[in-house]
């Protein structure tokens, strides 16, 4: 007679313990094996101190939110890409979102963020699927506008007095 119980007993033990384990991550293992057979959810491709992850290009500038602001669209400018809109985001109005197009009419969002009087998060983001080489020269560009610390001028005189 218990033997017969006994089956039962670890039915119901195994059925109580089911909701565990749906909440500790055992469903994410075919979520995340899906994104990568689809190519989605690969890892992050990192240039130096540059993230690349799902179509966004993250990196962190020793600039004012100001001069990251005007950085960002005087490299849209270089580069010839049509200023949709640009607005602030958020309560303090310290994340500004700029939104670019190229000529065939592919968004591309750049986001700014304050973290500091002088530091600012910023993110190229060129969408799902779009080109890597495309976010790192607009990143390049946002770059090339902003005005060099005193520690690159001096390594530049020191290269200069090389040659």
């Amino acid at each position: 007679m218990t033997r017969a119980l006994r089956p039962k007993a670890h039915a119901l033990w195994i059925i109580s313990l089911l909701p565990l384990l749906g909440c500790t991550g055992c469903v994410a293992l075919p979520l995340a094996t899906l994104g990568t057979v689809l190519g989605v959810a690969g890892t992050a491709a990192t240039t130096g101190s540059d993230v690349y992850n799902l179509g966004k290009l993250d990196f962190s500038v020793m600039a004012t939110f100001d001069e990251c602001r005007f950085a960002a669209v005087d490299a849209a400018n270089d580069l010839q890409l049509h200023i949709r809109g640009c607005k602030f985001v958020g309560k303090r109005k310290d994340e500004l979102k700029v939104e670019l197009a190229d000529d065939l009419n592919r968004s591309i969002a750049v986001r700014i963020d304050r973290r500091a009087a002088r530091l600012c998060q910023c993110r190229v983001d060129v969408g799902l699927f779009g080109s890597e080489p495309t976010a790192k020269v607009i990143m390049q560009r946002i770059r090339r506008h902003l005005p060099k610390t005193a520690r690159e001028t001096k390594w530049e005189a020191l290269e200069d007095a090389s040659d």
